[in-house]
């Protein structure tokens, strides 16, 4: 019995990319992007993430805990979300002329219509797509502890706050933390902290999104944006593992080839590390994922950090960040802290380049 009857690429789609300083259109991912998030890199560049609730000319990144800034026309960063892609103006954070980026893109889908039930925090615009499980809602604060009705099909268990109206930190909140008083800062390295004014020390529910009353997700008349992901069985998966100091001996099974994965320690400081399944941009240059060649072994591993405008780091050794996927999931292939330190606590979320099983019993491929 299939998984799911959908290829995953319908709805996530990594897609690598030349920059050319030049306004250019952008092709190949697969569909129309209500979701882009960008890097350039070979270059310090900042994070770019757009999203249609808010619309192409507001920008926001995940290395910094500044609001969103607007760029319009020629001289902006995505300039429209086309039906194969996207069109980019001439800002070096997500065109400069000659540097390697890479675009992780999510198609998102009903505008109308979402359920109400226990909503007392009404989003301004929203986008959602039931099928896969992600939603993106803009909000306004209240300033008093209240819930957005989320309209998926499953209780999201992961959600991601950013105020867009003045500077806070990013909030995330996800059932793989302590409790739901518990957070993880985004834009910095720290480990899990309690504060239960993010999420009014509550999971989401089937229904709702619960929000207190904190800075970073529900002051009064601030703007937000918030991001929630429910698990898709071979498409999304998300939890936690703890690390065993040990090569080659934690595998986690997702029940599908991953496309993307991003790992944060929870029990320490550590940076939000970033994997893809791994392609060249332009044909030529390598960019995070396994590439470069390799016929066995790590191959040479290029990895990046949502908290960071760095470039990619690339290594071939067991001591530091490497991950490996396979046709089921992925395997820590290190002994670094970032990633498997010998009894310290990990998050990850992971989508699937293919499922373990799909429409018509199609089986995913280890790489």
């Amino acid at each position: 019995m299939a998984y799911i009857n959908f290829k995953p690429s319908d709805f996530f789609s990594t897609k690598p990319f030349s920059g050319t300083g030049s306004a250019q259109s952008i092709t190949g991912v697969g569909f129309q992007p209500d979701f882009s998030y960008i890097k350039c890199i070979s270059n310090g560049e900042y994070w770019n993430l757009t999203d249609s609730p808010r619309g192409v000319t507001k920008n926001l990144s995940t290395n910094v805990n500044a609001a969103e800034t607007t760029l319009a026309g020629a001289t902006g960063r995505i300039t429209s979300f086309d039906v194969d892609g996207f069109s980019l103006g001439t800002n070096d954070q997500t065109n400069l002329s000659g540097g390697d980026f890479v675009s992780y893109n999510m198609k998102m889908g009903t505008t109308s219509g979402k359920p109400t039930v226990g909503e007392t925090i009404t989003p301004t615009a929203y986008s959602i797509n039931t099928t896969v499980g992600q939603g993106i809602y803009k909000y306004t604060g209240t300033g008093a502890n209240g819930a957005i009705a989320h309209g998926l099909s499953s209780a999201p268990e992961v959600v991601i706050v950013k105020k867009t109206s003045g500077v806070e930190e990013w909030v995330f909140g996800g059932t793989m933390l302590t409790s739901g008083a518990y957070k993880l800062v985004m834009n910095t390295t720290a480990a899990q902290l309690s504060e239960a004014g993010a999420f009014n020390s509550t999971f989401p529910s089937s229904t709702v999104v619960s929000l207190g009353t904190s800075g970073g997700t529900n002051t009064s008349t601030g703007g937000y944006i918030m991001y929630a992901f429910a698990p898709v069985k071979g498409y999304s998966k998300f939890g936690a593992y703890q690390g065993t100091g040990d090569v080659n001996s934690q595998y986690i099974y997702t029940g599908f080839q991953p496309s993307w994965v991003v790992i944060k320690k929870t029990s320490g400081t550590g940076g939000w590390y970033i994997r893809d399944v791994g392609q060249s941009a332009a044909g030529t240059t390598p960019y995070i994922g396994n590439v470069g060649g390799a016929t066995s072994g790590y191959g040479k591993l290029q990895y990046v950090y949502a908290n960071s405008a760095g470039v990619t780091t690339t290594s071939n050794t067991t001591g530091d960040d490497i991950i490996s996927f396979t046709s089921t999931g992925f395997q820590v292939t290190c002994t670094a802290t970032g990633n498997n330190a010998a009894s310290s606590n990990y998050m990850f979320m992971a989508f699937a380049e293919k499922p373990l099983i799909g429409s018509g019993g199609t089986t995913g491929v280890a790489l």
